[in-house]
């Protein structure tokens, strides 16, 4: 099966400021060894430019 690709909105940290009624996943951070909170995937900023 691998890693999770994606995260429910709601479970996404707050600092990632994602609006809740756009879409129902954010993508899944390969966060390595990082906290989840403390990283931010590229494809937000790509996406949300």
């Amino acid at each position: 099966q691998g890693p999770k690709k994606h995260l429910n909105c709601i479970a996404a940290p707050k600092n990632w400021m994602l609006d809740k009624l756009t879409g129902v996943f954010a993508p899944h951070p390969s966060t390595s060894p990082h906290k989840l909170r403390e990283c931010l995937p590229l494809i937000i900023f790509l996406r949300n430019r």
